[in-house]
C-alpha cells in the first residue's frame, strides 16, 4: 500500500492554513484555500507536485470504489476539518 505522504503533508498545511480546529473567533491569521496552495507548493519540488496529484487520484478512485483504507491511514494524523466547508458530510467508520 502507498504512504500517501505528500496527501497528509498538504492536508496537514491545509489543517494549519484554514484553522478549522480553533474556534471562529480564535482565527487569526487564517488563510484562504489559495494561499495554502500556493505555500505549500512553494516548500515542495515539482517531483512533490506530482506525487500529490497521484495521491489525489489514487484515493478518488478508492472512495469510489468503497475502499475507506486510506482513511484509516489519515485518521492516523491529527487532521481536522469542518466537513460544511467543503460540502460534504463527516465519514462515519
Amino acid at each position: 500500500m502507498r504512504g500517501y505522504m505528500e496527501l497528509i503533508s498538504f492536508m496537514k498545511a491545509l489543517s494549519d492554513g484554514l484553522l478549522d480546529y480553533l474556534p471562529e473567533d480564535q482565527r487569526a491569521g487564517q488563510l484562504t484555500v489559495e494561499e495554502v496552495i500556493e505555500q505549500w507548493m512553494s516548500e515542495k519540488s515539482y517531483y512533490s507536485s506530482l506525487t500529490l496529484k497521484k495521491d489525489i487520484v489514487t484515493y478518488i478512485r478508492l472512495q469510489e470504489s468503497g475502499d475507506f483504507s486510506v482513511d484509516e491511514i489519515l485518521s492516523w494524523y491529527d487532521l481536522c476539518f469542518i466537513p460544511e466547508r467543503f460540502g460534504v458530510e463527516e465519514h462515519v467508520f
